[in-house]
């Protein structure tokens, strides 16, 4: 098995294609990276700009590059080493008109030979024997009559066209249309319906045969434009489709296919189905077979219905040799289920890990206090979360919550339904948003102990939430201890919905109300739970030593709120929590006179300006400083916040008023010199913290047990917000010079005097960064499989984290500062006793010096010359 040393995750779309990969090879080389950690390659929908959206498994993406291409930077990575992580999305395709197997649905129906590709409910009560199509902005009726509906001819084929959306016509309906033209239609008739149940190959090709010579005369274009004159015959035609054009707010109410989430333009797959396995991985595992990529990461599994039996599947597809991880958020209290047989995760809990050390836990709880005063209407973040994950539920997943009772019903698991179905439903809906965890992964019963535990545990939360509804949960909690492959089945889709209601009630809705420490609203942290005592992350370690040594060790993704840096700085604020609140308490008085009252109500509200100074903080840039592309950035990352929260404003329905209200405070606020010297002091301290404590979550990133993994530019500060800025271009030709004239510094008191003078640049992490993972690759079986022993340093509490990795004769000591915005001068007088079986006589990576600890070694003299320390024995 290739097991990397370290990924680089690159973000690959029309505008960083192969071609410009290419030219950043040789950096990543000389960096240190070994595993380039690629994005969805596939072929996705024009322009997008992160490629979840596959619209054809088959071929690479052609606005990245071609296979002749990719084989030509293979070649280039094999010649020095690297390999290839590639995502994958097993979970859902775009709902477009390139995605060519949906549209063969569209077209053919359940005659299509994917017509059971997708997760189509072709039973539901609303769509019988038809796929809802949920993307006209109003009823098919009112835009007939303003003439956004017609039938065009594209391509020799014919369509219902909606703006720049075309879906295709059955082939009864094209028939009608030619014989209206005047042409026979009795022998294309016979021909088409012979073949209405082939693959795809053979119906395109008996198709476009038969029809495409007839749909270029003039007498077809004439019936056509007839027919869009006449709105009853237009309605007729749409009405005899495989489809049901419908108002995307209709989407809320009722739904017969699965989504991501609740995005309609992504449909999701029958994975489970191996037929829809096999299709859909024979390219990618071409790919593998060629020496092209050497390991996988699984996007969303917790979308699929039974990822346990997936990864068997993808595993006898690629071996067991093959490196696999998996996206899975893990809840602070959750180990990874043993069930799914994957190297790791892509890293979140290790996020949280970080989180939590780098935030002072006393602090911390100053903060809460002021934040429960400040904002007491959102200080109960269990409360918001089962409220927010409730009404998401009401609101936008009605048509998936529906299915489900109905499930329940057509397949007697619940005993005299009809009468029950009200209570049934409520019960339902109260135990989704009472589950602790994304999902549970039965499969079989029994259920394991640790998923009925969860089960338990969201009854239990349930009774407490609605306990007029006791009788109805106890019929549900039946389900999961009876012994049926019904119940199976309604329990593996079920968690195919818990998952998405945390992502959307939790991530996209309570991170952005409950805002006590903003750097703690991250996927896989708690954050009503700031800070964690020392020896709490020694034991998370060894654990992780234990249990999960291939996980990523991620502190950056597409996927995160905020850049790691970003993060850092406001987590930094629980060091100097007196100095923060008396700030915010000034701030709030001279910025008052900004507002606007919105409905009788100051705007920004108090809660949205604490989240905005807490965001100003994380992403003001010293050198550039507040300009106009900042205030630009800034301003459309609010309305994003603001919206996701929907408590003022929401995407479906934003809230104008309130929106330019927030905008204007934020212009006004940030042209005003009182304020923006005074905010601009109080970041500048914080910022110089922020580089000691960002190179210590490098440090502890690539040395505690997991795989480093760096995002795109984060070798340099990251201050960005959640996407799509995160996905900014990285200027690669200024880390290239960088670490050029890193490489040109031999003298190594040069080369520290120059990383000190451009710590603002990042030079500091970006050169620890290159030694690290040098590192890495010179003790790879010591960081892949070695021990994790803590090492407790008398009077350092609070103040160091240090610890060893070792392995065989091989060592590698830790030493980081903690809470150092208080403490500067806490290691004067403490001396450092390493235990009697390690090693005195140590060399520092960063700075060369040797350090005997046999004898007297005070913590000072260790980060004298760099801000942390790591040392080898060897």
């Amino acid at each position: 098995m290739i097991i990397p040393n370290a990924t680089y995750r690159i973000q690959f779309n029309k505008n960083f294609a192969f071609r410009d990969f290419e030219n950043i090879i040789e950096y990543l080389h000389k960096l240190g990276v070994d595993t380039i950690y690629a994005s969805p390659l596939l072929q996705a929908g024009k322009g997008s700009e992160h490629c979840y959206d596959v619209t054809d498994p088959d071929r690479i993406n052609e606005e990245i590059g071609t296979e002749e291409k990719f084989l030509q930077i293979s070649q280039q990575l094999k010649e020095k080493g690297m390999y290839w992580l590639q995502d994958i999305v097993p979970n859902h395709m775009s709902f477009s008109g390139d995605n060519e197997r949906l549209m063969d649905v569209l077209e053919r129906g359940t005659n299509s030979s994917f017509a059971h590709y997708f997760d189509i409910d072709w039973e539901h009560p609303s769509f019988k024997n038809k796929l809802m199509v949920p993307f006209l902005d109003g009823i098919p009726g009112d835009l007939l009559q303003k003439n956004q509906l017609k039938l065009v001819i594209h391509d020799d084929a014919l369509f219902i066209s909606y703006y720049d959306n075309r879906y295709p016509l059955r082939y009864e309906s094209v028939v009608h249309i030619l014989q209206k033209a005047g042409i026979d239609q009795e022998e294309i008739t016979a021909r088409l319906s012979a073949v209405i149940s082939a693959g795809l190959s053979e119906w395109k090709k008996e198709k476009h045969n038969a029809l495409s010579p007839l749909l270029q005369k003039k007498e077809v274009q004439h019936a056509v434009d007839e027919i869009n004159q006449d709105k009853a015959a237009l309605k007729t035609i749409i009405d005899e489709q495989h489809y049901v054009l419908s108002d995307y707010r209709d989407s809320d109410k009722k739904m017969n296919y699965r989504r991501f989430f609740s995005i309609n333009s992504l449909i999701c797959l029958r994975m489970e189905d191996e037929r829809v396995f096999n299709d859909y991985h024979q390219y990618i595992h071409s790919l593998y077979k060629k020496g092209l990529i050497h390991g996988l990461r699984i996007d969303h599994i917790d979308g699929l219905k039974d990822p346990a039996t997936y990864i068997e599947r993808l595993r006898k597809l690629f071996g067991e040799d093959c490196y696999i991880i998996a996206e899975k958020i893990l809840d602070t209290k959750e180990v990874m289920p043993s069930m799914l047989n994957v190297e790791g995760t892509s890293g979140y809990e290790f996020l949280s890990y970080i989180n939590q050390l780098l935030t002072d836990l006393q602090g911390s709880e100053k903060l809460l206090a002021y934040y429960k005063n400040l904002v007491p209407e959102a200080n109960d973040f269990y409360g918001l979360v089962y409220e927010k994950k409730l009404a998401f539920l009401k609101t936008s997943m009605q048509g998936e919550w529906s299915n489900l009772v109905r499930m329940l019903a057509e397949n007697n698991i619940i005993s005299n339904m009809p009468a029950k179905e009200q209570a049934v439903k409520e019960a339902l809906a109260v135990f989704m948003a009472s589950f602790p965890v994304y999902r549970v992964y039965a499969n079989k019963f029994p259920i394991e102990p640790e998923e009925q535990k969860h089960i338990d545990d969201a009854f239990d939360k349930a009774a407490q939430h609605a306990p007029h509804l006791q009788t109805a949960l106890s019929d549900l909690k039946k389900i999961f201890n009876t012994e049926s492959d019904a119940h199976i089945r309604f329990i593996q889709r079920l968690m195919q919905f818990t998952g998405p209601l945390a992502a959307k009630g939790v991530e996209d809705t309570t991170f952005y109300i409950y805002n006590p420490l903003i750097g703690h609203n991250e996927v896989g942290d708690q954050p009503c739970e700031l800070g964690v005592a020392i020896n709490a992350f020694h034991e998370k370690m060894k654990v992780r030593s234990q249990d999960n040594p291939l996980s990523l060790n991620c502190t950056s993704t597409h996927d995160t709120k905020r850049g790691e840096d970003n993060r850092i700085r406001i987590n930094l604020v629980s060091e100097v929590p007196e100095e923060w609140m008396a700030n915010i308490e000034k701030w709030r008085g001279m910025n008052y006179q900004y507002k606007t009252q919105v409905q009788h109500a100051d705007a920004p509200s108090v809660n949205d300006e604490y989240f905005l100074y807490q965001s100003l903080l994380g992403s003001l840039d010293i050198d550039t400083g507040i300009n106009d592309a900042y205030i630009e950035r800034t301003c459309a990352f609010f309305i994003k916040a603001i919206r996701e929260a929907k408590v003022h404003t929401t995407h479906d329905h934003p809230d104008t008023a309130y929106e330019d209200a927030c905008t204007n405070f934020i212009k006004e606020i940030l042209h005003n010199e009182t304020f923006t010297s005074s905010f601009k002091a109080f970041a500048g301290k914080i910022i110089d913290y922020s580089y000691t404590h960002s190179l210590s979550q490098v440090v502890i990133k690539s040395t505690a047990p997991g795989i480093p993994d760096f995002y795109q530019g984060c070798e340099l500060w990251n201050l960005s917000y959640v996407d799509p800025d995160n996905r900014r271009a990285v200027d690669y030709d200024k880390l290239g010079d960088l670490l050029k004239n890193i490489f040109n510094h031999t003298r190594q008191a040069e080369l520290l005097q120059y990383l000190q003078h451009n710590k603002a640049v990042g030079a500091q992490k970006l050169y620890a960064t290159h030694k690290l993972l040098q590192l890495r690759k010179k003790m790879h079986s010591l960081f892949t499989g070695g021990e994790y022993q803590e090492i407790v340093v008398p009077h350092a509490d609070r103040h160091l984290l240090a610890y060893v990795r070792k392995h065989d004769h091989q060592y590698v000591l830790i030493m980081v500062p903690l809470n150092i915005a208080n403490h500067r001068n806490a290691f004067d007088d403490v001396h450092v006793t390493l235990p009697h079986e390690l090693p005195g006589r140590w060399k520092n990576i960063f700075t060369d010096a040797t350090t005997d600890f046999s004898v007297h070694t005070t913590l000072k003299s260790m980060f004298e010359n760099f801000p942390v320390a790591v040392y080898t024995n060897e």
